[in-house]
């Protein structure tokens, strides 16, 4: 340590390009720019000691706690000029810790910007004990939107807090396959309102059921075409969008709200996946369908 030891820790992926756009005004206050200021004051810990010389030799402040420490005052000074929809990540550190602190000793840690580049912020970075100077070098950070990072709940969380069982995945009784995925886009076959191996919902709406037996009759397609999806997929939570539902209503010849049955399954994927459960469709009224049921839906997943 006493050697001047460098460490270059590169704090992002190094295959990794982060999109860096210009920065916009809405972004950082007018006051945050080149020689902007933050200073922390800390009083070193013994769990932030390493011991170099042995069993029974002091215990003295190590060099990625110090690291932490310059990090932190920059994150700190950035954040408090950021808009509340922004924050930012560690993306490269270059410091050299050029003497030894004990444990217990206080030492004053201190950021300023140097430079700004669209999304990128160089601080300069400093750390002192009551006697010295013990560290220096370069810390870099890159400002995120927090909701590209935040992490969505997934369908299966979904399910779990809704308290939602989803039937059993039925087997293709033809010469076809319940799933296919091809580039991403998980295409599901033809799906009855069944449970059980039963049709739950037979008849004709607008004759025998009504339209809200119908919503309900959709709503259970839609269940059967995530436990088909599960199966093929073995998780749920590969599923970030639904791209397109087309339903049948086996309906009566003058009925013509087909739409509101169908309902029943694009409200439940919005209900699992919010805005991305959102998808194109179409609702159409057929004379019969397989089994006397009420409804068929085939649905398009996307996956991740």
């Amino acid at each position: 340590m006493a050697g001047k030891e460098k460490f270059i820790i590169p704090l992002s992926n190094a295959g990794c390009e982060f999109p860096l756009p210009a920065l916009t005004g809405e972004m950082l206050t007018k006051e945050f720019g080149p020689g902007s200021v933050n200073e922390l004051t800390v009083t070193t810990t013994p769990e932030m000691g390493v011991t170099h010389l042995g069993p029974g030799s002091p215990a003295l402040l190590s060099t990625p706690w110090m690291i932490s420490w310059m990090e932190k005052a920059a994150q700190r000074l950035l954040a408090t000029h950021l808009d509340p929809e922004y924050g930012s990540v560690g993306y490269r550190v270059d410091v050299r810790h050029l003497a030894a602190t004990s444990i217990g000793a206080t030492i004053r840690v201190r950021a300023v910007v140097s430079q700004v580049t669209g999304k990128r912020v160089v601080f300069s970075v400093e750390a002192f004990n009551e006697r010295e100077k013990i560290g220096e070098g370069w810390h870099e950070r890159v400002i995120i939107e927090k909701k590209r990072f935040s992490k969505a709940t997934s369908i299966e969380e979904r399910l779990r807090s809704l308290k939602i069982d989803l039937p059993q995945a039925g087997s293709a009784i033809g010469n076809y396959l319940p799933a296919v995925l091809h580039r991403g886009l998980l295409y599901v076959s033809g799906q009855l309102p069944r449970r059980e191996g039963r049709t739950e919902f037979s008849g004709t709406v607008g004759v025998n059921l009504t339209v809200e037996q119908g919503y309900e009759a959709a709503r259970l397609c839609a269940l059967n075409a995530l436990s088909v999806a599960r199966q093929h997929l073995s998780d749920l939570s590969l599923i970030c969008g639904v791209l397109r539902v087309a339903g049948f209503v086996r309906s009566a010849p003058d009925f013509g709200d087909q739409p509101a049955v169908v309902n029943g399954a694009s409200d439940l994927f919005v209900q699992l996946l919010g805005e991305a459960g959102k998808h194109s469709r179409i609702a159409v009224g057929v004379a019969e369908l397989p089994a006397g049921a009420a409804v068929e839906l085939e649905v398009v997943f996307k996956v991740d």
